[in-house]
């Protein structure tokens, strides 16, 4: 009888835990529709960044917004689904359980593109120049892209086909997974890393001539170096969580916490940029209550705020 009352109150729990993480992915669904649509707004309008980095920008909160809108929500009526015992067709759920996978694999892959980039940028500004193009952003998204769509696919077929153990299926499952999380995740922070190095030798150099370093773009480069570090401050535990062996009531719990990423990173790097901090306050003031009309500038000054000399 107590344990059965131990295992009654658990239970309840564990419900309570569950339903307050569902209400609070609804909410990162609603903040991450607005927060990453304001992003793509400044980026579609700014001047002020070079056309491939712009795109790469573009598709990471592209992905974020399309998790926020498209693929959480479906994830969230899932989880509703099998706690009415199940009323949501399998191939539905399985279309959207991969699609959402995919995304967030593709997310990790440009974070690590743009980590490897930036590292160019200031180790090797000429080769960085050579290859920020916007033609060679497509091709390797592209690329990308359908290694993501094929490659799971075609694991699961070799391994479900030619493999009879279920746990041997589980084993090399696990292992592909584990390599999908963690190679562009080591790839990002060795990017990282070396970036943040190289600039430190940069300013060290310049301090012993007597020199300033050069601030254009700073702001922008500053921005995206930020919104890296954030994606990886978030990711890290996510995918430990997922190496560890006991991890039934973590998992979910951990993937609510990295799921805030999909508003953390578009509010960083919307908020940290003073022209786009300013055009979207400029937006969206006449739609706040109490804000009066003389406050409101007109649209040409939110324009030229987002126009200017390519960084």
């Amino acid at each position: 009888m107590i344990l059965d009352v131990v295992a009654m109150n658990a239970l309840t729990g564990w419900i309570d835990v569950s339903v307050s993480m569902t209400i609070i992915s609804c909410v990162i669904c609603v903040c991450g529709f607005l927060c990453n649509s304001a992003s793509l707004w400044c980026l579609a309008k700014c001047r002020r960044i070079n056309l491939a980095t712009r795109v790469q920008l573009m598709i990471v909160f592209g992905i974020l917004l399309t998790i926020s809108t498209l693929t959480l929500p479906g994830i969230i009526a899932i989880n509703f689904s099998d706690y009415r015992a199940g009323d949501l067709p399998n191939k539905l759920q399985m279309t959207c359980l991969t699609v959402h996978s995919v995304l967030f694999q593709m997310e990790r892959i440009v974070f690590s593109f743009i980590a490897v980039t930036r590292l160019l940028a200031v180790w090797k500004p000429q080769l960085y120049q050579k290859t920020a193009k916007v033609s060679v952003v497509v091709i390797v998204v592209v690329f990308f892209l359908a290694y993501s769509l094929a490659s799971w696919p075609l694991v699961v077929f070799v391994a479900t086909e030619t493999i009879d153990d279920e746990e041997s299926q589980r084993y090399i499952l696990s292992g592909w997974r584990n390599f999908n999380l963690l190679l562009p995740f080591g790839l990002t922070i060795f990017a990282y890393f070396f970036m943040m190095v190289s600039m430190a030798l940069q300013r060290h150099k310049l301090k012993k001539r007597n020199e300033s370093a050069p601030t254009t773009g700073e702001h922008v480069s500053f921005t995206i170096r930020v919104v890296l570090f954030a994606n990886l401050l978030l990711d890290g535990p996510h995918i430990a969580i997922h190496l560890l062996e006991d991890k039934y009531i973590a998992l979910p719990i951990m993937h609510t916490v990295f799921n805030f990423h999909l508003i953390i990173e578009p509010l960083l790097f919307v908020g940290l940029n003073p022209h786009y901090r300013r055009a979207v306050l400029h937006l969206t003031m006449p739609c706040l209550p109490h804000c009066g009309q003389p406050t409101t500038p007109s649209t040409t000054a939110v324009s030229t705020d987002l126009v200017g000399t390519q960084l």
